[in-house]
């Protein structure tokens, strides 16, 4: 390549198997230079034309797919009970009137709302806070977060519902909360490749990653919380059946009205749309 790949991504932990070969391998990281933020920022990156590609909320890939290309280089989704994208709450569900939501939580504050009205049948306020584990339980019934704040808060509470658990109990389908994207036109052939190299890299190093950001954040927890995390509950390829998620949340999103329309899903390296989902 002529010049670097600029990469945008997260600093979150769950993040960190798929940039990790960007951060330490000596041949990657002449090739990218990593843009950091929040999912929601990193998105808006890649919408600017600041970033060549960027790890974005799977709903804002979305809202914008007729400019994007899905890259098939990895994600962060889910099998099972993911561990950082929970809902705190006070009280029993049914008692719940006010949700605070994390203001940096795009994809999870969506799935919140579908469970809330399709699973639960409830319709609650919702309020936009800062992600402040106490101060959301002191206003409100209950709490929305997600990434690093999530997994500290069930270190200290054991009233949560998982989202990811409860969706996979409602559709029998894996959730992804993220992809890789870039704009139509301008993914260049190696960029598949750099991703799958950076995330092989970042699987055969969990235990270092999970020791370094044990060490670095503390919680009083051991290696092993965030190895399990890493190993047990995020998942990082995009294969059929999470594919086949990610259409039925998107399906879900636009009958309910999240979405303006349905998204034109377009994989790199393919010229036709992925998936039209049925009206019934």
């Amino acid at each position: 390549m002529n010049s670097t790949r600029r990469i945008g991504a997260a600093w979150f932990l769950n993040t960190k198997p798929l940039i990790y070969g960007f951060e330490t391998d000596p041949e990657l990281k002449k090739q990218v230079t990593l843009l950091y933020g929040i999912p929601a920022q990193n998105e808006v990156q890649l919408f600017n034309g600041e970033a060549d590609i960027a790890l974005v909320p799977s709903i804002e890939y979305a809202r914008h797919a007729s400019r994007y290309e899905l890259i098939p280089g990895g994600c962060i989704s889910s099998d099972s009970a993911v561990n950082s994208v929970i809902l705190f709450f006070n009280k029993n569900l049914d008692g719940i009137k006010r949700i605070a939501i994390d203001q940096s939580s795009r994809t999870s504050v969506v799935l919140l709302k579908i469970l809330m009205s399709e699973k639960y049948g409830i319709t609650p306020e919702y309020v936009v806070m800062e992600p402040d584990f106490d101060k959301m339980l002191q206003e409100c019934d209950a709490a929305l977060l997600i990434g690093n704040n999530a997994l500290q808060g069930i270190l200290r509470s054991s009233s949560y519902l998982d989202l990811a658990e409860e969706w996979i109990d409602m559709t029998q389908l894996p959730f992804v909360f993220a992809v890789w994207a870039g704009n139509r036109g301008k993914v260049l052939p190696g960029d598949i490749s750099l991703l799958d190299k950076s995330r092989k890299i970042g699987m055969e190093n969990i235990q270092v990653i999970a020791a370094q950001f044990a060490k670095e954040h503390g919680w009083n927890a051991p290696d092993s919380f965030f190895e399990d995390y890493l190993t047990e509950h995020v998942k990082f390829e995009l294969t059929p059946e999470r594919m086949e998620g990610l259409f039925e949340f998107f399906r879900l999103a636009y009958m309910l009205g999240y979405l303006d329309s349905f998204p034109d899903i377009r994989k790199t390296g393919e010229e036709v749309s992925l998936y039209t989902p049925s009206q019934n």
